[in-house]
């Protein structure tokens, strides 16, 4: 009788689905409250993926490539859990009418979040498709179960032989129409045969080709070009104009004038250059705010306004105390100052008004963000706005994608139906994007007759790390939404609340300290305009962590690795050290015209993602006081793996960034205003200059993957600071190393 039920059934499922072949399981098989952020705030299987009928599946994401190559490895993730080839995953572009909400793509966490809310909607669609399947292949006479399904690139296996069904067949152009239960196990990653492996970049072809790639790139029918005229000075307000000094330009339409806000258009980009550059010299600006001369830093941030000390972290035991009359007390100062995103093409954006409802294309990293602070600051219904991610050329981090997002459609909002392209200048990027903030550090430490760490203070001085823009009052980090007419209340812009943002990221150190103490001054005033540069607090924090503990080390007469490891009890941490100093001594020394360091550096990114150790091999020039960073060897551990050549980019990158920074880059600035404009001002690390960079991998496929896009800026600039110091016995803990400082030290 039971075997009769359970036929009958099955007849019913294959009716059902030969009406309509769509995949449906109960709302309340499931407790949203248990799934992941990414999963709960998106439980819709249709909003992740889609099976196409020329045999394809599309894959949406709420995260935005940076570069950082995470459409190849979150298609990865999907291809390895619906069994089918690379190739078939579609990646979709992030766009607020169709993408899933997954927040910001920032601090490294697109893999730890979007993968594994891709690896469970995959993996769910997989389970119903095959579920669809078992009934359309069941009949009276047979009943096949799930169980002897499996899937080869799409097509239905029976028992390992081919059926007459595949992915297409069952689901063709229909949506999944179901909610994601979080109940369907994954696979287990010893059956993994995409994840693990390197696959071909997705977004490389294009850019290699020179197809249209970047936002840079869009061309539209009946497009206009834009060109903001904006002052010299920093923080200033517009006092007149002459508008009528480009009615002679060719191919000027209109002068925008909106309270400060001043820009042209024109038919062609060069015209609109041109009438910018006229309108510029007769256009008069006052400014409305000094900042402090650069000749005070870093000792000023000590002295600017903050809020009151904050303990962060505090391991002091109450009933004891570790230290002693005899221990050895050091103390140090460090500093990075601020540091521009330096995008290798300035920001640009296209905004389109239809009449009824504003589109833009950007290269934010939160296009739902940008798509609430533009309804916002232009004050118009946020359904009425639609932003498309679309790659800018070069930028991890906060810099002008936003504002320039703005700046567009406040102008397209004048041109019904002609799309606006806007591109800021060099100058207009190096001017009025937010930098990356300046740190001041200082750490005291004892060391016992032992030569162990007995105590540890770390205080840190430092601005917000995020002013990132969004709906409501956010919409004032927007640089337009001040300069218009009824701009947004500026007080929004410096608010306090929740704005450290980062700034504290890797202050507490990942050793094992006793008596160790953090404490931060949140500086409320920023001197200059600040947001998240890749890292955040991380960068100058590791830097003076793993400098001080190389001088710690000096003081012990220890080995700089071995005295790290003997203050670890991770056995990740030392893993990552013991694997580099291994790669680093597989070599043979450099033989160099120049004074020959090596220096080492280490952290685990937030202290709770990717583990990163690095050892830096230089030279130094005595005479010109120039560093040649010859090579660098790194060892990473960012748990599961998911693209293999996708972390080395991303470590090879970080490191060659972090060099640029540690021994070049610093923006330069007077009480006037910003006086680095261009890369003559602003140098950056050449080509020629790059080091040769090694890199091991620890795979640990049965733990969760973590991003390593940020882990290895800290680590770096402290290993070749220490690197420096091996080398000139001269320790130099303000940011940048320069070719200056470097002469200073010698011959003081």
């Amino acid at each position: 009788m039971k075997k009769n039920i359970e036929i009958s059934r099955r007849i019913f499922l294959q009716s059902v689905s030969a009406l309509a072949i769509q995949v449906t399981i109960p709302d309340t098989s499931f407790s949203q409250a248990n799934l992941p952020r990414s999963i709960s705030d998106n439980p819709s299987l249709n909003l992740w993926l889609r099976i196409n009928s020329d045999k394809t599946v599309s894959l949406s994401m709420g995260k935005a490539e940076l570069g950082q190559g995470i459409r190849t490895s979150l298609a990865q993730i999907a291809a390895e859990e619906l069994d089918i080839h690379f190739n078939r995953i579609k990646v979709q572009d992030l766009d607020t009418d169709h993408s899933p909400t997954e927040g910001r793509t920032t601090g490294s966490t697109s893999i730890e979040r979007s993968g594994v809310a891709i690896r469970m909607a995959s993996s769910e669609a997989r389970h119903l498709l095959l579920e669809n399947a078992a009934a359309k292949l069941s009949s009276p006479s047979g009943i096949i179960d799930i169980d002897e399904l499996s899937v080869n690139d799409g097509q239905i296996l029976i028992n390992g032989n081919s059926s007459s069904l595949s992915y297409w067949d069952l689901l063709s152009s229909e949506d999944f129409n179901t909610k994601i239960s979080g109940l369907i196990s994954p696979k287990e990653p010893k059956n993994h045969s995409i994840v693990g492996s390197s696959q071909k970049r997705l977004d490389i072809p294009a850019k290699v080709f020179g197809e249209p790639a970047y936002v840079h790139d869009i061309r539209m029918p009946n497009m206009l070009h834009a060109k903001m005229v904006r002052p010299e000075i920093d923080s200033a307000n517009l006092v007149s104009t002459q508008p009528k000094i480009v009615d002679e330009i060719e191919g000027v339409i209109s002068v925008v004038q909106d309270g400060s806000f001043l820009a042209v258009v024109a038919e062609k980009e060069e015209q609109a250059v041109s009438a910018a550059e006229a309108l510029r010299k007769v256009t008069i600006w006052e400014q409305f705010r000094e900042i402090p001369s650069q000749d005070s830093f870093p000792n000023v941030l000590r002295e600017l306004e903050a809020l009151d000390p904050e303990v962060i972290f505090d391991n002091k035991s109450k009933s004891s105390s570790t230290k002693s009359d005899n221990d050895r007390e050091l103390s140090a100062d460090y500093s990075r100052p601020y540091i521009a995103h330096a995008a290798l093409s300035p920001s640009a954006a296209v905004a389109m008004w239809d009449g009824n409802r504003l589109t833009v294309w950007s290269h934010t990293q939160g296009v739902f963000e940008l798509k609430g602070a533009i309804s916002t600051a232009l004050a118009i219904e946020e359904s009425k706005v639609r932003c498309i991610h679309v790659e800018g050329a070069g930028c991890y981090g906060h810099n002008g994608a936003d504002d320039v997002a703005l700046d567009a459609a406040m102008i397209a909002m004048r041109f019904e139906r002609q799309p606006i392209k806007l591109i800021w200048s060099r100058e207009d990027e190096f001017r009025r994007e937010p930098y990356g903030s300046a740190t001041s550090i200082k750490i005291t430490a004892g060391l016992n007759p032992s030569n162990k760490i007995s105590y540890w203070d770390y205080d840190h001085w430092t601005c917000t790390h995020s002013t990132r823009p969004s709906g409501g009052v956010g919409a004032a980090n927007l640089h337009a939404s001040i300069q218009k007419n009824n701009p947004l209340p500026n007080s929004a812009r410096y608010s306090l609340q929740n704005r450290f943002n980062g700034g504290d990221r890797n202050a507490v150190a990942l050793y094992d300290l006793p008596e160790h103490r953090v404490t931060r001054h949140f500086i409320s005033e920023n001197p200059l305009r600040v947001s998240a540069l890749r890292g955040l607090g991380a960068h100058a924090n590791v830097f003076a962590i793993e400098s001080f503990m190389d001088e710690l080390a000096k003081e012990a007469d220890a080995d700089p690795i071995s005295f790290r490891i003997e203050h670890l009890k991770d056995y990740r941490a030392k893993a990552v050290l013991e694997e580099v100093k291994k790669l680093a001594e597989s070599k043979k020394r450099l033989e160099i015209p120049e004074n020959f360091g090596r220096g080492v550096g280490f952290a685990r990114y937030k202290n709770t993602s990717t583990y990163f150790a690095v050892i830096i091999d230089l030279g130094v020039n005595l005479s010109t006081g120039v560093i040649n960073v010859h090579r660098a060897f790194a060892a990473v551990d960012a748990g599961q793996i998911i693209n293999p050549d996708g972390v080395t980019n991303q470590i090879e990158g970080g490191i060659i960034q972090a060099t640029s920074w540690t021994l070049k880059e610093s923006v330069k600035f007077s009480t006037s205003g910003i006086e680095s404009t261009n890369w003559a001002t602003y140098p950056i690390l050449r080509f020629s200059e790059i080091p040769s960079v090694e890199v091991s991998l620890i795979n640990r496929p049965d733990l969760a993957s973590s991003g390593p896009s940020e882990c290895a800026q800290g680590p770096t600039s402290a290993a070749i600071a220490n690197a420096v110091a091996n080398a000139t016995e001269l320790r130099i803990r303000d940011l940048p190393l320069t070719q200056e400082k470097i002469i200073l030290n010698l011959n003081s």
